[in-house]
């Protein structure tokens, strides 16, 4: 499952597409964008999404290297 699931698009009132992040003009044909700018759009969150994934991971690994570390106890 994808963290976004729903465009937040601009409705125009002609039916055309308002484009997503320039000016489009297009038909509509999906989710209020046209074809191009919808998969631009979804290559766009794909990138974030693993973008997230990857950092989560990172601070997972440092997390866990952290904990493993032993602890030195107080010489007295």
């Amino acid at each position: 499952m994808h963290v976004i699931d729903r465009l937040l698009v601009p409705e125009s009132d002609d039916g055309t597409c308002p484009g997503y992040n320039t000016p489009c003009g297009r038909p509509v044909v999906s989710a209020g964008l046209c074809l191009r700018c919808r998969l631009v759009s979804q290559v766009d969150r794909d990138r974030i999404e693993q973008e997230w994934q990857q950092g989560l991971a990172e601070a997972v690994a440092a997390a866990s290297a952290e904990e493993s570390s032993p602890v030195w106890q107080a010489p007295f």
